[in-house]
């Protein structure tokens, strides 16, 4: 694949493709701009001579990156580049750089599908899920010959103790960073990050910096929803172009919304969800102001859900250096300066309820001992899997020696979680067609619309 331009990633080509020759799989760190998530995946195909499977953490960097690529290429998506995220599939007979989720990539082990590729890339790996950290174990499992090339890489990995940790090749790349001036809005009352009055805080924000300011801002929320409430707030204020950037924007209109603003055109807000920390640059981009909040996924009554909470440092520092990608920049912090925040981002797959993790896990031959014994880079707790081991040998999905019974694979069939599988595995009568409505109700989060006088 041709590098229509030069990035800071081209310095460690050379580097990076004899690590891809050597027998180690390879760890690749490179600071957010660098160009690693558009040129990473083309060298790897072009030096293993086969198809790349490159897992992304977000559906919307999987449509996007491809989108982007393919439009360099002079290509429709689905020819050298595609993409296959949940419901939709861009993958055509002759891809060889394919986008996918980490389901998506999961299910692939599950069907022995994974094995049509020569290397497995996983971006963004700091991030962590629980489906990239099972992907990764399964991708180790010993006596794997002719297996795909595992390949992590990160604007913000820990890359010693991973590299060592893998026995991998490591490959380092510099990029280009400006300063980026920090100021905090909260206080001195060490309040940390706060949904209290966030639009209104985020509008004012906006306003006060614009007199100060050049170029575009990048506000970072926690989801849709404040997404929405935020671009309210600011629609009434001329000269502004407001970009929603989130999981349900078509692809099509990111890549043009992060193409360079045109002189004379109105600066843009882009108003966005954590998509933004990583995998997407947005070029234009001199002042980010944080809400300091992220939706993650969290034990709550037995279950795994979506809490909103504070972002850990390695997230702040993450975002704020979106302001100083091609020039000196700001970012404005949400919260009082005194605020201690955690240091680092736990592993998804330590902080909430196992059951999926075991299903799946045991879908893709992963269960019994061999769940126990798997090359976990971040094991599971012992409490946590014995606890879902224990409701699921509940359910029937599990036998006594945690190996996946018939009802467990038919559980595991299903494209939703342990716990709403279990509510349409058995329904009552009657009852199969409203489970079916409210356990879809669930998956998409979304309000419930009744009819008109109901």
């Amino acid at each position: 694949m041709n590098a229509p331009a030069q990035l800071p990633i081209e310095e460690a080509r050379g580097s990076y493709e004899a690590a891809l020759r050597g027998p180690r799989a390879v760890v690749v760190t490179a600071p957010t701009g660098s160009g690693k998530s558009t040129r990473l995946p083309g060298w790897t195909a072009d030096a293993l001579g086969g198809p790349v499977l490159v897992v992304e953490p977000r559906r919307v960097a999987c449509r996007a990156l491809a989108v982007h690529l393919a439009r360099e290429l002079g290509q429709a998506v689905g020819e050298r580049v595609g993409y296959r995220v949940r419901f939709e599939d861009r993958l055509g007979p002759s891809t060889q750089v394919a986008f996918v989720t980490p389901g998506v990539a999961l299910n692939l082990v599950a069907s022995g599908g994974i094995e049509a590729y020569a290397a497995v890339l996983v971006d963004e790996f700091h991030e962590r899920s629980w489906e990239i950290e099972l992907l990764v174990a399964l991708l180790r499992r010993p006596g794997r010959d002719g297996a795909p090339k595992l390949i992590l890489c990160s604007a913000t990995l820990a890359a010693a103790s991973l590299t060592e940790a893998l026995d991998a090749a490591l490959v380092e790349a510099r990029g280009r960073s400006f300063p980026v001036e920090v100021e905090h809005r909260g206080g001195e009352s060490g309040e940390g990050p706060s949904e209290r009055d966030l639009e209104v805080r985020v509008a004012e924000a906006v306003r006060a910096s614009l007199p100060g300011t050049s170029g575009d801002i990048l506000v970072f929320l926690p989801g849709k929803g404040e997404i929405e409430r935020c671009r309210r707030a600011l629609a009434d204020d001329g000269g502004l172009e407001l970009v929603p950037v989130h999981g349900g924007v078509p692809p099509g209109t990111l890549v043009d919304a992060f193409a360079a603003r045109r002189e004379g055109a109105p600066r843009r807000v882009y108003l966005a969800t954590n998509v933004a920390e990583s995998s997407l640059t947005l070029p234009g981009v001199r002042l980010v102001i944080d809400s300091g909040l992220a939706r993650m996924r969290i034990h709550r009554g037995g279950r795994s859900v979506l809490g909103l909470g504070a972002i850990a440092r390695d997230s702040m520092e993450q975002r704020a250096g979106r302001a100083g990608r091609v020039a000196p920049g700001r970012c404005i912090r949400l919260w009082s300066r005194s605020f201690i925040p955690r240091e680092v981002t736990a592993p998804e797959i330590e902080r909430i309820e196992l059951d999926d993790v075991l299903l799946r896990a045991a879908s893709c031959g992963l269960d019994g001992g061999a769940f126990d014994g798997a090359a976990w880079l971040a094991p599971p707790p012992p409490f946590a899997v014995d606890a879902a081991r224990e409701r699921l040998r509940g359910v029937g999905a599990l036998d006594a020696d945690g190996q996946m019974t018939p009802r467990g694979r038919e559980l595991g069939r299903l494209p939703v979680s342990a716990s709403e599988g279990r509510m349409l595995g058995d329904p009552p009568p009657g009852l199969a067609g409203t489970l079916a409505d409210l356990v879809a109700l669930l998956e998409t989060r979304r309000g419930l619309a009744l009819p008109a006088g109901a």
